[in-house]
């Protein structure tokens, strides 16, 4: 309804983010192809009007429908797109977002030190935001990557206080 709606009035931005609403839902259901085609739409437009945040939002998005299939050379170019932006921008959120998916691809692939050291990086920024479910999220990755490294007793710690953390935030 929002897209057609959109279009109906002619509001490109806000196609644009019917279609990235449209897309995350997409993402959500494991709808991979339809996600990556509703968002690579929401991307051109947000290009050509030179919006760089919904830019990098989207990329974003792109990034975990290219996670879900494994392809993690492709997320990682779109988190450094998006990173870029948020950069530019002074999006600190968005960075701290980046780059725990980043955190995420690394710990999947192995790669402990790179995932410790983007996790470690995101968890100061939500701690500088103030954003206890983004803290949650920074330490798990932080913590599955240091079990990565087999550092056990470190691991236990961090995941210990993202659940004591989780659980004052109602999860």
């Amino acid at each position: 309804i929002a897209v057609a709606a959109a279009r109906r009035v002619g509001d490109q931005l806000r196609l644009a983010a019917a279609l990235t609403d449209l897309g995350k839902a997409h993402n959500r259901i494991d709808d991979g192809a339809s996600a990556t085609n509703l968002l690579t739409l929401a991307h051109q437009i947000y290009r050509d009007h030179g919006d760089r945040l919904g830019q990098a939002n989207v990329l974003a998005e792109l990034s975990i429908g290219q996670i879900g299939i494994g392809n993690y050379q492709d997320a990682h170019d779109q988190l450094n797109q998006a990173l870029m932006f948020y950069h530019e921008l002074d999006n600190r959120l968005g960075q701290a977002h980046t780059l725990t998916l980043h955190a995420c691809i690394w710990q999947v692939t192995g790669d402990s030190a790179r995932a410790i050291d983007a996790a470690t990086h995101a968890l100061s920024l939500y701690r500088d935001l103030d954003n206890p479910q983004g803290q949650v999220g920074a330490l798990n990755f932080l913590g599955r990557a240091r079990a990565l490294n087999k550092d056990y007793a470190e691991a236990e710690t961090v995941l210990n206080h993202a659940l004591d953390l989780s659980r004052g935030i109602g999860h």
